[in-house]
């Protein structure tokens, strides 16, 4: 009871969203362990009983509730969106950050993170007493919605918004594969570089738990690879350099990217029992779309729908090239096009 009484009594403050049809308010709620508290916002239409709630999970990295990425506040765009039309949403901040306690996500493996998801479901059902209880899970959440699926039985819905279909590793071969051939990168250097230092970077961040041979074994590829293909592209060979290895172990050697690597989503996705929609953009060079929606679909789960929205990047605006420099040009947070996706598809369950 801990986690329900504390929590309860100490928010009955409101904030009226500012002549919009929702009311938001400020929450906390306990972990699953209750050993630590995860701060958050509720917001929820005006004018009606009964409505369905997702939580939002956020993708990789140490991230607020608003999903903020530059100038960009994607999750408090798509909530304040929802429950202008009619339902409600529930986004926390990250754990170990900003107003959440806990350890942080550099120290949290993406099971850990699930836990939190978990959490928040059980806040929505037993505190604030709703019944239909939904998941909308970008990038690396869009991972860790089917973790959850897997574990809490009635959850509602779930959108899966550039969720990966493949593992960790595989996501990050690609998407440097990706991100190298936008920048002009001649893709036999990229071969070179993913096949003699990156990948074998990434299965040694497994294999080995001390740090300083994974420092050496970062050391050793890089001086092989600069050997070996002398005269490649330089931004390739600058990443290899050994003043870099601080950066790649800083980056590499925590818990959470070690489970990241090996996560593989298929187990749990094969499980999801609830109504899902699995979005993507044809752009998208973080969460490239032909290998994790098409991964998705050759599960054939019959409760799974899958849709591309062509022009649209990785955060789900409207771009030119998906690529990353390209986010903090475009205006809007997340598209008109995507929003309504969403929403069409929660609002036809008819809950």
């Amino acid at each position: 009871m801990k986690r329900y009484l504390s929590t309860f009594f100490a928010f009955a403050f409101f904030i009226n969203a500012h002549s919009q049809g929702f009311t938001e308010k400020e929450v906390e709620f306990w972990d699953l362990t209750e050993s630590f508290k995860l701060s958050g916002t509720l917001t929820t239409p005006n004018g009606l009983n009964k409505f369905p709630v997702a939580v939002l999970i956020s993708g990789s990295g140490q991230t607020d509730r608003d999903e903020t990425i530059g100038k960009h506040k994607i999750f408090k765009t798509l909530a304040e969106y929802l429950s202008n039309n009619g339902i409600g949403v529930l986004r926390y901040d990250d754990r170990g950050g900003f107003k959440s306690s806990g350890p942080s996500v550099a120290n949290s493996t993406t099971q850990e993170l699930a836990l939190d998801v978990e959490a928040a479901v059980e806040y929505l059902e037993n505190i604030e007493k709703f019944e239909n209880v939904g998941l909308i899970g970008h990038s690396e959440g869009g991972g860790i919605g089917p973790i959850v699926i897997s574990k809490v039985k009635d959850v509602s819905f779930f959108v899966s918004l550039a969720g990966p279909g493949v593992t960790g590793k595989e996501v990050l071969l690609k998407q440097n594969r990706d991100i190298y051939l936008g920048v002009g990168v001649k893709e036999e250097h990229i071969n070179h570089y993913l096949d003699s230092f990156f990948e074998p970077v990434l299965d040694f961040m497994v294999s080995e738990n001390d740090s300083t041979t994974k420092a050496n074994k970062i050391k050793s590829l890089g001086e092989n690879y600069r050997e070996k293909y002398k005269g490649e592209n330089f931004a390739l060979s600058m990443n290899t350099n050994e003043t870099n290895i601080p950066v790649f172990m800083r980056q590499l050697n925590s818990k959470w990217f070690v489970s990241f690597i090996q996560f593989d989503p298929k187990p749990y996705l094969k499980q999801v029992d609830c109504p899902t929609l699995a979005l993507n953009g044809s752009l998208d060079v973080q969460v490239e779309v032909k290998t994790n929606l098409g991964a998705i679909e050759s599960l054939n789960n019959k409760h799974i729908k899958t849709k591309i929205l062509e022009n649209h990047n990785h955060l789900f605006q409207l771009a030119k090239t998906g690529g990353l420099q390209e986010y903090a040009k475009i205006k809007e947070a997340i598209s008109v096009e995507a929003l309504t996706e969403i929403k069409n598809f929660i609002v036809q369950l008819k809950f």
